[in-house]
């Protein structure tokens, strides 16, 4: 009886610490980020608001390191319009120009959590992988409904490069079981050579044939111009949506989610 007893516990025991092994080890991230574009790239689009989500796995509850993946979607240029053109055909009208520049990144993680304690962790973190600058683009003509399309939709610009990250953050427990938090994270993301477009719309173009580079910061601003074509008249004309520049990554990390462990 003894030995059953000693057994049980035993087992007891050894399962409790599996348990208390693999407790914790998932981490699930969903929350909001700016991005302030520092550098040169401060000279040419502002700063941007979107989403963040992240998943990080811990390998063993013994070593402070957890591994996992990061993706983060904000939105640092969206513009609807609505402008004068005056067509080749003398016809005027009044055109809905809508614009929206966007970064998306993909990032492997490496976290170090401070072995405390407490209520209130600090971590270290380095995030390593690529960004996709990309615009989009829809410009509707109202003066014939459906009749008038864009030549040019969606996906106008797209340029990727390789972004490294490394943040400090620190994570507050909403309770005793560590099981939901709040996460704070500031980063500085460093990269390559990237182009992508700034939506500055509201430049006269009346004169689509007269194209000019604008220099800003030390990168020329080569104007983006679409076609588009009347069904009715098969009228070709030009649009200016935006200027395209150049620079190295540089951005500014502003993070706050909420998270769970599991």
């Amino acid at each position: 009886m003894k030995k059953i007893i000693f057994f049980s516990l035993l087992i007891f025991n050894l399962l409790n610490a599996q348990e208390n092994e693999w407790n914790k080890k998932l981490e699930l991230v969903f929350g909001y980020k700016m991005g302030v574009p520092s550098g040169d790239m401060g000279f040419y689009i502002r700063q941007g608001h979107g989403i963040i989500f992240q998943g990080l796995f811990k390998p063993n509850n013994k070593f402070p390191f957890w591994i996992g993946g990061n993706i983060d979607y904000i939105i640092y240029g969206s513009k609807n319009t609505r402008q004068e053109y005056v067509f080749p055909d003398n016809t005027v009208a009044n055109v809905d120009v809508n614009v929206n520049s966007s970064i998306t990144s993909y990032q492997l993680v490496l976290k170090y959590q401070i072995p405390i304690k407490s209520m209130i962790e600090p971590y270290a973190m380095l995030r390593m992988g690529g960004s996709s600058f990309t615009t989009n683009l829809y410009i509707e003509d109202p003066r014939y409904d459906d009749e008038c399309v864009a030549l040019e939709q969606e996906h106008l610009h797209n340029s990727k490069t390789f972004n490294i990250t490394p943040a400090l953050g620190t994570k507050i427990y909403l309770s005793k079981t560590k099981n939901c938090f709040v996460d704070f994270n500031t980063g500085y993301s460093v990269g390559g050579e990237v182009s992508f477009m700034n939506p500055t719309l509201g430049e006269d173009m009346s004169n689509p044939t007269h194209i000019h580079n604008i220099k800003q910061g030390n990168s020329e601003a080569t104007p983006y111009y679409v076609n588009f074509i009347n069904r009715r008249t098969q009228v070709i004309h030009k649009h200016h949506v935006g200027n395209i520049y150049q620079s190295t990554f540089q951005m500014l990390n502003l993070r706050l989610g909420v998270g769970m462990n599991f």
